[in-house]
């Protein structure tokens, strides 16, 4: 968590001081800490019967995912043309096959017989949904602090500092909260404080001041950190002891493949309504106005290389349009932040709080041993017969 909180300020720093690849090189330094302190630190664990990795199944999940991002985004760029609405479709159909094929396997990719858990599927659904949102939410926000307010990505950071260390607090009240209240009730407080933040956002215009904004950016750090820190738990307390490898790869996948699954998406959406949106005013050169209707960089970009009433009538209309398709996104994650709230009460409501004692089963009598007809015994030789009689 101190990561989330430390990343947007390091890579500020690195995008201001190179090129904007420079960001990915954050990891480098990480990584060789991990390569050369790993084999003395992490114990050796191994599963005697683990399961055989399956190439065709690697394969169509990729079958199954890179059409279907293609086709949403190319959707968005150019509307639905015949190729992106295949590109769509080959990958939902992908999508089945690879789910058929992981019911036949002994030894599955995606488990999917973990699934049966009702706390489990649960908590893997508010993770999955939760990451989608937050990605929408992330892309969207930052976009406007930089293009529309014109901060700087180290300002950007910097601004995002407050709302993270929020996050940092809550997310680790949460499990101290969960000793005493069920996680389900946790969850979904956080997730109706959630939605109205993101209301609340919708009504951030192109000219208004960051307060509002950064007011509610904490009050949704502070509702959604909960899941985050204590969805992995309950999965993980879900599932057996010897499927726990496959839970836990559940559990990080699907935050995983909902942060870039939710890019995608809101990205998609919020292109598409910005081309919907902007106007290019006629004095815009023929060169200039397709990259100006394409998204707001290019807008932004044309806009100054243009004559003063010009460029700032593009410019005032590339930021209107953006904030509108903001505006969609933001409404779309309320929506979704209610729809999770109502999914934790109906799925996670049986998880008792940490903190509840264990049930312990009721003790069965001991049985008396039976008495042989043909030889009795008398009470006092039985008694020695039972251990701690």
């Amino acid at each position: 968590m101190v990561g989330v909180v430390v990343g947007p300020s390091v890579g500020g720093l690195l995008l201001g001081a190179f090129w904007w690849g420079a960001a990915f090189l954050i990891g480098v330094p990480v990584m060789g800490l991990l390569l050369a302190t790993g084999p003395f630190l992490l114990p050796e664990s191994r599963e005697r019967a683990g399961g055989r990795l399956d190439p065709l199944s690697v394969a169509l999940s990729l079958a199954a995912i890179l059409p279907f991002v293609y086709g949403l985004k190319e959707i968005a760029r150019r509307g639905p043309g015949a190729l992106a609405l295949a590109a769509v479709v080959a990958g939902i159909g992908f999508g089945a096959v690879f789910v058929a094929r992981q019911r036949r396997l002994a030894s599955p990719l995606l488990d999917l017989r973990l699934f049966a858990d009702r706390g489990l599927r649960g908590a893997l659904t508010l993770s999955f949904v939760l990451a989608f949102t937050m990605a929408g939410v992330g892309l969207l926000v930052t976009q406007y602090l930089q293009v529309v307010k014109g901060f700087s990505p180290l300002a950007v950071g910097l601004w995002l500092l407050p709302p993270s260390l929020a996050m940092i607090v809550a997310g680790n009240a949460g499990p101290a909260l969960a000793r005493k209240i069920r996680p389900a009730y946790i969850f979904a407080t956080g997730l109706v404080l959630a939605a109205g933040a993101a209301l609340a956002i919708t009504r951030v215009g192109p000219a208004a001041g960051i307060g509002w904004l950064i007011a509610a950016l904490f009050v949704l750090y502070v509702g959604t950190s909960p899941i985050g820190v204590m969805s992995g738990t309950i999965v993980m307390t879900s599932a057996p002891p010897e499927r726990a490898g496959s839970a836990g790869a559940l559990s990080s996948t699907s935050g995983e493949f909902g942060l870039a699954l939710g890019v995608a998406v809101f990205g998609s959406v919020a292109t598409a309504a910005f081309r919907d949106r902007v106007a290019v005013p006629a004095a815009v050169p023929a060169d200039l106005a397709g990259t100006a209707g394409e998204n707001v960089v290019g807008a932004t970009t044309v806009a100054g290389k243009l004559p003063g009433p010009v460029g700032a009538g593009l410019l005032e209309s590339a930021q209107v349009a953006f904030t509108g398709g903001m505006h969609i996104v933001l409404a779309a994650a309320a929506v979704l932040f209610a729809a999770l709230a109502v999914v934790s009460l109906a799925t996670l409501r049986h998880v008792p709080p940490s903190g509840a004692p264990a049930p312990t089963p009721a003790a069965e009598p001991e049985a008396e041993p039976a008495l042989s007809a043909a030889s009795p015994r008398p009470r006092e030789d039985l008694a020695s017969l039972v251990p701690g009689a």
